[in-house]
């Protein structure tokens, strides 16, 4: 379906920490989180850049700043090699077979990087983005949702009440996002400026190709959807859906859970109607309904949690690292939302100026996360007997 282009006004407050120039440290850290993947077509990988002396490294950021500044994205930046991975134990004649992995130059997914922590930042600090949302976000990883659906399933459990689970899985979910609707909620969300017109035309007149072992096919326009293989197609589909929560009824609590490319983007909400709802977005939307099995909860359960480092790493990214005890525990608060601060309340102390210490705060918190495990396994155990 072809929409009609919406009139966009990008203006705002170009001095914010948005739009502040790019400095050095910003494409150091972009650069060390890159892994060592398969380059775009340009064939540089990531290596090559974390080998690059400081006086390259400045040359890299006056040139990113350049592309900041002018929002002139290089051609290379918008082009993607489709590769068709087979899936395991597939019918390789058939093309429903194949997995397409888009490869893309890392170049640009460094300067992606630095877009994607000055977004991040501005969601959470400003609180544009609902706290039950869950997914491509500093500690609102899948793992705090599956425990917010634990706690849920445990209380429904012990008062003998029934908890319903309903998975929304969306089909082409990132080909179906509307370009010009994504970026006016970005507007809507405060993110205006320069860095809103770069993201605006990174996203327009992006070209394809695919290779087929040693071949290579014409080159193909795409003037829709978020870009597969883009670092920045995560965040920028957390914005394009963080409004969604707006079409419900609030009455009662349950979860919607996305899932895209075997990533899963949880999202708590509240809503009267949920089968109602969902159904209506099944007809609507091409969405898949389904219903998620207790004992697969519990097994995410036993996934090991990262919620830690990654703490730390938002802690240095932000240069809140060196803060006092108390400013750190009200950031992880903050961050985590009103149930896990529910949570906090509840630890007992001992001495109670404990609870004013930054590491005894998180060991408190890997306690409780280490007693929702055993609690799940000696469930999951009753169950099957």
């Amino acid at each position: 379906m072809k929409h009609e282009p919406i009139p966009l006004d990008y203006c705002g407050d170009c001095n914010g920490y948005l739009n502040i120039p790019i400095h050095l440290q910003e494409v150091r850290q972009a650069i060390q989180k890159t892994r060592n993947s398969t380059p775009g077509a340009d064939g540089i990988s990531a290596n090559w850049f974390k080998k690059l002396s400081i006086k390259d490294l400045i040359s890299v950021t006056s040139f990113f700043q350049e592309v900041f500044s002018t929002s002139y994205i290089p051609e290379e930046w918008k082009h993607s090699i489709i590769v068709p991975v087979p899936k395991p134990n597939k019918d390789k004649s058939k093309i429903n077979s194949y997995r397409p992995i888009a490869l893309t130059s890392v170049f640009s997914k460094i300067f992606e990087r630095i877009l994607i922590q000055r977004i991040t930042h501005h969601l959470l600090i400003g609180k544009k983005v609902p706290p039950s949302v869950n997914g491509f976000l500093p500690l609102r990883d899948n793992q705090l949702a599956v425990y917010k659906m634990h706690t849920a399933i445990t209380e429904a459990h012990t008062h003998k009440k029934y908890l319903l689970g309903i998975s929304l899985d969306i089909k082409s979910a990132y080909d179906s996002v509307y370009i010009d609707g994504l970026i006016l909620k970005c507007l809507r969300l405060g993110i205006k400026g320069n860095i809103i017109k770069v993201l605006h035309s990174f996203l327009q007149n992006r070209t394809i190709q695919v290779r087929w072992r040693s071949s290579l096919s014409t080159t193909k326009n795409v003037q829709k959807g978020l870009p597969q293989g883009s670092v920045v197609s995560p965040i920028l589909f957390v914005c394009f859906s963080s409004d969604f929560f707006e079409t419900l009824d609030v009455v009662q609590e349950f979860s919607v859970c996305w899932r895209l490319n075997n990533k899963q983007c949880s999202s708590p909400y509240t809503g009267a109607k949920p089968i109602k709802h969902a159904v209506q977005l099944e007809e609507n939307g091409g969405l898949k309904l389904a219903f998620s099995r207790f004992s697969n909860i519990c097994k995410m359960l036993m996934v090991e949690r990262k919620w830690r480092q990654e703490l730390e790493n938002y802690l240095l990214a932000t240069e809140k690292d060196e803060h006092a005890d108390k400013i750190k525990i009200a950031i992880l608060l903050n961050l985590l939302g009103s149930e896990v601060l529910e949570i906090f309340n509840t630890f007992k102390c001992e001495p109670p100026e404990s609870q004013k210490n930054y590491s005894e705060v998180l060991k408190k918190f890997e306690d409780h996360g280490r007693m929702l495990r055993n609690t799940a396994e000696d469930t999951s155990v009753n169950m099957r007997i």
